[in-house]
């Protein structure tokens, strides 16, 4: 190359360079992770394990690739676990990195777990007046019909309201609602025998009434006609007869683009626990999921006879019930994290369930053209939680993550998710 042809070459770069750059300016970037002993690096992936149609899962990320560079449209992601999602660290940081500061999404699911007595993610505030009761998906039997959340909480109290409060701060961000999903009923099939009601208290006290044009038997529609952070609900009781209400949730959205990240999870749930949910089938329409990350495992292999067929056989009829209002959703699987289980007084043992739940995920990702999140290969495989205990991110009960823990899991998940995207670029 002649000096001149390089001074032009330089030139021209010089000139378009910044051009090109800035058109690329809104692709994501992976986070850096610092190096820790215990992480097996390479195996932060998300793999598709089959060789054949990757249709739903390229057509998922195509419309991300949209959203992205025209800042249009919006995705619907269902994060479904158990205890490791109810609280609220692992998917408050998922949420926080795929919207980043460059997207307002509304925050979606939040169940008032509070009232439930039970604990409520740190990433919103519940308060509450009067009696209640709860119910939840752990159990056999239910005295009221649950939800896509597998708990709720119901009252007769004409006394009873509940307040939810979203902060806004650098490390959790939960972006203003106009709309609200209520998603409950009234226990005795009275439908209107008792009116939710949404009051803000911003000074002018507004009251807001449900949509009668958008109520169905699975949730309330209230317009707020404004921007939003805190609400309370009561209920009115419109009959000469107390009756109950039962409240399985919220949905909270807006008309904003970006990733609507809902987090359903109850502690101690296993795959059952969901298919024992009378109202999953309506409910989960509501939030119409194009994507459901599935992190339920850990409880279904805590028996010594974990059954593998009876395991796969219940994560197929779920995501059948999730296909029958959403058809071209993906599932991701998040395979369990290394765990041990008492074995005697004060002495604990590896879970090697963990292994056989490592191959179902794989095998169910193969049958339903997903993916899957290999949590347990990355963090080091069969005994490797107590190299995470050591660094002080995992408990005590071996079964748990630290909060720091939680968040790195949440930071390895979305690097995971990005990079598949940058790869089909």
């Amino acid at each position: 190359m002649t000096s001149t042809i390089k001074t032009i070459y330089f030139a021209l770069i010089y000139i378009f360079l910044p051009t090109i750059l800035a058109a690329q300016s809104w692709l994501p970037v992976p986070i850096e992770i610092p190096e820790y002993n215990f992480l097996e690096d390479s195996k932060n992936t998300l793999v598709v394990p089959h060789k054949g149609d990757s249709t739903l899962l390229n057509n998922f990320f195509a419309r991300y690739d949209t959203l992205l560079r025209e800042h249009k449209g919006k995705l619907s992601i269902v994060h479904i676990g158990g205890s490791h999602v109810q609280a609220g660290v692992l998917t408050d940081q998922i949420r926080l990195n795929l919207n980043n500061n460059d997207f307002s999404a509304a925050r979606g699911y939040v169940f008032p777990y509070k009232v439930a007595r039970t604990n409520n993610p740190h990433s919103y505030s519940v308060s509450y007046n009067g009696r209640w009761r709860t119910e939840r998906c752990v159990k056999r039997t239910h005295d009221v019909e649950l939800g896509v959340g597998g708990i709720a909480v119901y009252t007769d109290d004409v006394d009873a309201d509940i307040k939810i409060s979203l902060p806004q701060t650098k490390s959790i961000v939960n972006s203003y609602y106009q709309r609200i999903k209520l998603l409950g009923y009234v226990k005795d099939g009275a439908d209107w025998a008792v009116m939710p009601v949404i009051k803000i208290n911003n000074g002018l006290n507004q009251i807001f009434y449900p949509n009668y044009d958008y109520v169905d038997n699975s949730h309330y529609t209230f317009d707020l006609r404004g921007n939003y952070t805190e609400f309370n609900v009561y209920f009115q009781q419109l009959d000469t007869v107390i009756h109950t209400f039962v409240v399985t949730g919220f949905v909270l959205e807006n008309d904003e683009p970006g990733i609507v990240y809902h987090a359903i999870g109850t502690n101690g749930a296993a795959v059952p626990s969901y298919l024992g949910c009378e109202r999953f089938d309506s409910e989960i329409s509501v939030l119409a999921p194009d994507m459901v990350v599935f992190g339920i495992g850990i409880n279904d292999a805590v028996p010594t006879d974990f059954d593998v067929e009876a395991f796969k056989n219940n994560y197929n009829t779920l995501m059948a019930k999730i296909r029958k209002s959403s058809p071209n959703c993906v599932f991701v699987f998040i395979t369990n994290n290394d765990s041990y289980r008492k074995v005697r007084r004060r002495r604990y043992a590896p879970n090697p369930n963990a292994v056989k739940v490592q191959k179902a995920m794989y095998e169910l990702a193969i049958q339903n053209r997903g993916a899957v999140f290999d949590q347990f290969e990355l963090m080091g495989g069969l005994r490797s939680m107590r190299k995470w205990q050591a660094a002080k991110m995992a408990k005590r009960d071996l079964i748990h993550f630290t909060p720091k823990g939680y968040q790195l899991l949440g930071d390895l998940f979305y690097n995971a998710f990005i990079n598949y995207y940058l790869g089909l670029r």
